[in-house]
C-alpha cells in the first residue's frame, strides 16, 4: 500500500486508509500511536480500548451531574452520551464537563449530546503536587474573610485534578502508581476538611488556642508534603495529637484538624 506524501506549512501529513479506520473504531480527533523502526514508521490504533457507556439525566443541580459524569470518567469512559429530555440540562452538563480535564460536549441534539474525554497523560505526579499547592493556599486564606468564592475556585480544582490521576491511573493501568491513587482521595478528604474548617471560622470567633492548633496542622501539612518522598514527622504529629487528648471537649476546629492530621499521616501506610 503507498500513500502520497503532503507538505504543509510546519510538518507532513499522510492519509490512512478509511478502511483501517473504521476496523479500529477510529474517528477525528483520536489518538493513534507511532513508533521508529529504522526507516520505518509502525501505525497502530492505541491500546487503550475504548469504552462507551449511555446515561440519561433529569433535570438536577450541578453536584449531582458531576457526581454521576465524574464517576464515569474516573472510571475511563471515553465517551458518555448523554439522553435528557428537558434542553436545560445543557448549561449545568457544560459546567459539569468544564469542571474536568480533557472534557467536551460534542453532537448537541434537541434530546442528547455526546461527552467525549481525551486519553489522559501518564505524568500524576504533577497533578499530586499541584493539589499540594492549592491546599496551602487554602490554608493561607483560612484566616482573611471574604475569601469563600476563591477558596472555593481551589476546592473545585484540587477535584479536578483529583479526577484526572484517578482516571489515568485506571485507564493506563499504571499498577506502580497505585498508592498516588489513594494519596489523591487523602488529599480530595484533607481538601474537604480544610473547606468546612474555613466556612466554620466565617461564622464564629474561635480561641487562641484553637488558632494556633490550626497553624500547628498547616505547618504538619506543609512539613510532610515538602518533597515528593511524604517524609514523615511523627514528633511533630505526636505532639498535636497529645495537645488534642489533653482537651475535655472537642471543638468542632479540634475534630476538623484531628481529621487532617490522621488523613495525613494515614498516607505513610500507602
Amino acid at each position: 500500500m503507498r500513500r502520497k506524501i503532503i507538505s504543509q506549512k510546519d510538518s507532513y501529513t499522510l492519509t490512512l486508509p478509511k478502511q483501517w479506520i473504521k476496523n479500529n473504531s477510529l474517528k477525528a480527533g483520536d489518538e493513534i500511536d507511532l513508533s521508529e523502526d529504522n526507516n520505518r514508521i509502525i501505525i497502530q490504533a492505541s491500546q487503550i480500548k475504548k469504552k462507551v457507556i449511555e446515561l440519561d439525566l433529569d433535570l438536577k443541580d450541578f453536584n449531582t451531574y458531576r457526581s454521576q459524569i465524574g464517576d464515569l470518567y474516573r472510571q475511563g469512559f471515553n465517551e458518555i452520551k448523554i439522553n435528557f429530555k428537558e434542553p436545560k440540562v445543557l448549561p449545568k452538563l457544560q459546567e459539569t464537563v468544564d469542571s474536568l480535564f480533557g472534557s467536551e460536549i460534542f453532537d448537541i441534539k434537541k434530546d442528547s449530546c455526546l461527552i467525549h474525554n481525551l486519553n489522559p497523560e501518564e505524568d500524576v505526579r504533577s497533578h499530586l503536587q499541584k493539589i499540594i499547592h492549592l491546599i496551602t493556599a487554602i490554608q493561607q486564606k483560612l484566616e482573611e474573610p471574604g475569601s469563600r468564592e476563591e477558596v472555593f475556585a481551589y476546592r473545585n480544582k484540587i477535584l479536578k485534578h483529583k479526577d484526572i490521576i484517578a482516571r489515568t491511573i485506571i485507564q493506563k493501568k499504571l499498577i506502580k502508581e497505585f498508592p498516588l491513587y489513594l494519596v489523591s482521595f487523602n488529599l480530595w478528604n484533607i481538601t474537604r476538611n480544610y473547606y468546612h474548617l474555613y466556612n466554620y471560622l466565617n461564622q464564629r470567633t474561635v480561641s487562641p488556642k484553637e488558632l494556633e492548633l490550626i497553624r500547628d496542622t498547616n505547618s504538619y501539612f506543609q512539613e510532610y508534603f515538602k518533597d515528593s518522598s511524604f517524609e514523615k514527622t511523627d514528633p511533630q504529629y505526636r505532639e498535636i495529637i497529645k495537645r488534642l487528648r489533653a482537651q475535655d471537649k472537642l471543638s468542632f476546629v479540634h475534630t476538623y484538624c484531628l481529621n487532617i492530621l490522621m488523613l495525613i499521616q494515614s498516607c505513610s501506610h500507602l
